[in-house]
């Protein structure tokens, strides 16, 4: 019996298995080998598996990277970067063929890989589209007050019809990318007539988060923002609203969001520093970026808790939920939650998931947002 591994491991070629029924059972789970079955993922609880296929937001934070990469790589391998540049051209392509319902979130992901393709090609095509998804985002904006009795406004809604602020239910929060996206604009096209826009756009969501972080006083926690009611599923989220901070009838502050069965606020927090932090520092605006800086001073100890919620950093901090891995130094949590339909924050000294569970978006977002003090 011999053993025949794949000849060739290049993007797109067919692949030899073996023979034996035994080895080729053990190929066919091997990970990082294109068409083998790591390559296929559960869609619904009856349907085991469906084959892979090209998702707008996965293919466009995909040609972002590529294209940073192949800009990095550029001097030191110039071989690896037009790869990885190509690669991030094919991306993009299948994720703008692929867009069917746009809203907020593609909006901002979309921009900021094509402002990102722009800097790597030069190519107008990749301008051209960052200034549509622009256009796009300030048109999902509120840009005057929500209403006669709520004087609040620069946040933004779900798509640019303008009928529904999203609801805070995730864990994962992406309006971070409209708001670099935004901001990389305004830095890519200084000479632009939408200039004045974009910073009115930024300008005003940077004001809408300054007014609703003084509910937050003394530690100063970005809040999750604007509920409105009308978008309640049950009665038990009505409950969790009407505890958040009444404005009108309609639209309440909730400092936290309204959790389903996933809870923890950390990219609740950090997504909103990372877009206040990018304002700033393209602003000069030195209070603001206090503000942002300030969200590191929750998770290290400034907290109603007086314990650091990163792992092996900050004061007093505790075990997370690694049952895999174990601590790592430097990990962060899905965060702080609530206790019923409080709107308070809950940090109890039991370890379980998931909001003492280590997730990707939140540490990622935690050396993004470090990074714009250190840049």
């Amino acid at each position: 019996m011999s053993l025949v591994l794949p000849d060739d491991t290049h993007h797109g070629r067919n692949y030899q298995l073996l023979e034996n029924q035994k080895w080729n059972k053990v190929l066919w789970e091997i990970p990082h080998i294109i068409g083998t079955d790591d390559d296929r993922s559960p869609v619904t609880p009856d349907e085991s598996h469906a084959p892979t296929y090209n998702y707008v937001t996965i293919n466009f934070h995909a040609a972002r990277a590529q294209a940073r990469a192949a800009i990095l790589l550029m001097k030191k391998d110039p071989i690896l970067a037009n790869y990885a540049l190509r690669c991030a051209e094919e991306d993009w392509s299948f994720a703008s063929e692929s867009i069917r319902d746009m809203n907020m979130e593609i909006a901002g992901i979309a921009l900021n890989a094509s402002l990102t393709l722009y800097e790597a090609t030069k190519d107008n095509k990749y301008k051209s589209a960052a200034f549509s998804y622009g256009d796009y985002i300030l048109r999902c904006q509120q840009q005057d007050n929500l209403s006669e009795d709520v004087p609040l406004k620069g946040f933004f809604f779900q798509d640019a019809k303008r009928e529904n602020i999203p609801f805070p239910r995730s864990l994962r929060y992406d309006e971070k990318y409209a708001v670099t996206g935004l901001v990389g604009l305004l830095q890519s096209f200084p000479e632009s007539e939408n200039v004045k826009k974009w910073e009115s756009a930024i300008r005003l969501y940077a004001a809408y988060y300054i007014d609703i972080s003084a509910y937050t006083d003394p530690y100063f926690m970005l809040p999750a923002g604007i509920c409105d009611l009308n978008e309640a599923r049950d009665y038990i989220e009505e409950a969790k609203v009407k505890n958040g901070i009444r404005l009108n009838e309609r639209y309440y502050i909730r400092s936290f969001p309204v959790w389903t069965t996933d809870r923890g606020n950390s990219s609740a927090i950090l997504s909103k520093g990372i877009g206040l932090a990018a304002i700033a520092r393209y602003l000069n605006d030195r209070d603001l970026l206090n503000l942002s800086y300030r969200q590191f001073g929750w998770f290290l100890g400034l907290n109603p808790f007086n314990q650091s919620i990163m792992w092996g950093e900050g004061y007093r901090y505790q075990a997370l939920y690694t049952p895999l891995s174990g601590n790592i130094v430097g990990a962060v949590p899905c965060g702080v939650h609530t206790k019923f339909n409080r709107d308070l924050p809950y940090w109890p000294s039991d370890n379980w998931h998931n909001p003492k569970e280590i997730w990707v978006d939140s540490t990622s977002d935690w050396l993004w947002l470090m990074n714009n003090f250190f840049n």
